[in-house]
């Protein structure tokens, strides 16, 4: 194998990596829709997971720890819901007003 054909196979391994990359970066942007709720989604479940972990050491049962989990997920999105409404209100009467 002379220098040219190590040269050429380097050259090939680099134009295939920067392709695979390229056709990676592109796919992330064009499903940014979707990824970004699954990423949220997953950020959500694992901070639950040692709640849940702890729940189940303290004798709760599968379906009593996962709805627990649940029922503190619905509580917390209420909680930041209300919390950027009222938010809201005040921005818009502050506007209304100045």
């Amino acid at each position: 194998m002379s220098v040219t054909d190590h040269n050429a196979g380097l050259l090939v391994n680099i134009a295939t990596a920067m392709s695979i990359l390229s056709l990676g970066a592109y796919g992330m942007v064009s499903m940014r829709s979707m990824l970004i709720p699954f990423a949220s989604l997953l950020l959500l479940a694992m901070i639950l997971y040692p709640i849940y972990k702890q729940l189940l050491h303290w004798g709760t049962g599968r379906t009593g720890a996962i709805g627990i989990c649940l029922l503190l997920t619905i509580v917390l999105f209420a909680v930041l819901i209300i919390s950027i409404n009222r938010q809201i209100v005040a921005f818009i009467k502050d506007l209304l007003q100045g």
